[in-house]
């Protein structure tokens, strides 16, 4: 019998496979689309995520417990059924692809400006085809265990405080925004993740509180946001977090370690163990 993930590896799976490379440019997406105090528009992003997972808990309860393919075959022809399969293969291959590569653009770029990227593609691919043939249980064990091990990153935010000025965040809200729609379709690209749940069916039972899973994840998702966002709005202000490609690289950088250079460099290699699990979900 195929052991079901337990409620609390589904949470931190979800979750894992949420927190991506968009963190790194979340502050500066914040500050340029929607101006002072931008990260206020983060709780408004989660209750549409949470909206989202509502409809997933719908599907849920009306699967009980059959995959999403056994109740797509069952409703829809198989020649217009056949073609969606093909372009869902097609938009998680190439996400999960593309998320792997940026974060590979960017270490070849903070680190080895010199390097070929393809070095580094490859060693990704590797590790990601190892934990892929290991099946979902054991992915969730292994998101599990890269949870713990970039945690601590989030207490270094704590060590910004000192810095941290209550004016940088000014007492208006939106002010010189500029919002769009592709702005906000950004931001909420950042809550995308929890949708792959929908393949998670036959991998749960009910002691797994899919949805109660879904539901704290996203929470977590949405905490850690507005946690980062925050002390990097009071630590550099709205106008100057405009200008930072990534805030959060740059952040990294200004912790000084009397044994190692390149601070930001260290610290970034640790988000690999996310970017796994989010490119591995997807792939």
């Amino acid at each position: 019998m195929t052991e079901k993930l337990s409620p609390f590896h589904a949470t931190i799976l979800i979750y894992m496979t949420q927190i991506g490379m968009g963190l790194f440019t979340l502050p500066r997406l914040l500050a340029e689309q929607f101006g002072t105090n931008g990260w206020l528009m983060l709780p408004i992003a989660f209750l549409l995520s949470t909206l989202n997972i509502l409809l997933i808990a719908v599907v849920y309860h009306l699967a009980k417990g059959r995959s999403l393919f056994k109740i797509l075959e069952q409703s829809i022809p198989k020649f217009i059924l056949y073609p969606l399969y093909w372009i869902l293969i097609g938009i998680w291959s190439v996400t999960g692809c593309l998320i792997a590569k940026y974060y590979i653009i960017v270490f070849q770029m903070v680190a080895y400006p010199t390097a070929n990227p393809t070095i580094f593609k490859f060693i990704v691919d590797v590790l990601l085809f190892f934990l892929i043939i290991k099946g979902i249980y054991n992915i969730a064990k292994a998101a599990t265990i890269f949870h713990w091990l970039t945690l601590p990153l989030l207490l270094l935010m704590l060590f910004y405080f000192k810095d941290f000025d209550w004016a940088r965040l000014t007492t208006f809200v939106f002010r010189d925004h500029h919002m769009s729609v592709s702005g906000a379709l950004n931001l909420y690209f950042n809550f995308i993740g929890f949708e792959v749940s929908l393949l998670l069916f036959p991998y749960i039972n009910q002691k797994t509180k899919l949805i109660k899973s879904l539901l704290v994840s996203n929470s977590m998702v949405t905490i850690v946001y507005i946690y980062v966002t925050f002390i990097t709005f009071g630590f550099y202000g709205y106008k100057h977090l405009s200008t930072l490609q990534f805030p959060i690289l740059n952040i990294l950088a200004y912790v000084q370690l009397p044994f190692v250079q390149g601070t930001e460099n260290l610290f970034y290699g640790f988000f690999l163990f996310s970017i796994l699990i989010t490119a591995g979900m997807y792939l």
